[in-house]
């Protein structure tokens, strides 16, 4: 059977269609002036924007802060094209701005449609940021869960399921407080095999067996940790409680020394009316750990 050759392009050809190509990306890509939003809303109102032009129009309307008429572009344009892309990215500019009232309709309409949402994890996840910052804890929990099932290998999932566990645990007076206890348990033993070896988890895995008072657990994970962040003498803190609660004293006695050396310098300029939150974050930590210094 002959072979069906390909035309070979010469040099000229060649360094026309190069030419061409970048010609159509710099059209494409060319920011337009402030006046053509007022272009982009005519054409839009006349249903005359193609799909990537809806986008860009969204685009340009968040970019100079009018996030009403984003939101709105692209809550038209899902109804439009259905795209889930443009309902997700209006949740995300109402969920930024603020907007939670429309960040609740927003979710309705998707969930009206969700067959077009089931298998996209940028929603469930954006429904597990949503729902934590709304205190809805069985809600972020049973996002976090969906996404473990479309993307089970995914160690940051995990992470933020178990952070999600830790924070709501502290509430000791609730029943789902202590039910959430419960379930940071059972992770921690399901995942304990794989959190050795990813370090995303050694941090979330350390704070949970701390608060269940697992301390020698806490320890060999913190320990993890600590080969990563020597200088990180804020995380320095919960290291060093745990480590007094085991009954480690002179390693102890040393970091905190360590600590209160290499603290001292930003704790010195953070000594000031005008102090940021991060170098009041220094000096606090400089001043805990000076007075449990000498409280020993």
């Amino acid at each position: 059977q002959t072979e069906k050759l390909q035309p070979q392009l010469t040099e000229s050809q060649l360094a026309q269609q190069s030419f061409l190509l970048l010609l159509s990306q710099l059209f494409w890509f060319h920011e337009p002036q402030p006046e053509s939003l007022e272009e982009y809303r005519r054409l839009w109102r006349d249903g005359a924007l193609v799909i990537q032009s809806a986008g860009r129009y969204m685009y340009l309307a968040e970019t100079k802060g009018l996030s009403v008429e984003a939101i709105s572009v692209g809550e038209t344009a899902f109804a439009r094209f259905k795209d889930p892309s443009f309902l997700l990215s209006a949740m995300e500019i109402a969920y930024q701005s603020g907007r939670y009232t429309e960040v609740e309709r927003l979710i309705g309409q998707a969930h009206a449609h969700i067959e077009l949402f089931a298998e996209n994890r940028h929603y469930y996840l954006m429904l597990a940021d949503y729902y934590t910052h709304q205190g809805k804890y069985a809600a972020a929990q049973a996002s976090y869960l969906k996404l473990l099932t479309l993307d089970p290998q995914s160690v940051m999932t995990r992470a933020a399921l178990l952070w999600l566990h830790i924070d709501h645990s502290e509430d000791l007076a609730r029943i789902q407080g202590k039910k959430s206890r419960a379930e940071l348990a059972r992770l921690l033993a399901e995942w304990r095999s794989l959190a050795t070896t990813e370090p995303a988890l050694w941090l979330p895995f350390a704070t949970g067996y701390s608060l269940l008072g697992r301390a020698h657990d806490a320890v060999a994970f913190y320990k993890r940790e600590w080969t990563s962040r020597p200088t990180d003498h804020l995380w320095l803190l919960g290291y060093l409680s745990t480590l007094d609660a085991v009954g480690r004293s002179r390693d102890v006695h040393r970091l905190r020394r360590f600590a209160l050396t290499e603290l001292r310098p930003e704790a010195i300029l953070a000594a000031h009316e005008e102090t940021s939150r991060s170098e009041r974050e220094h000096l606090k930590a400089y001043v805990c750990l000076l007075y449990t210094s000498r409280c020993v």
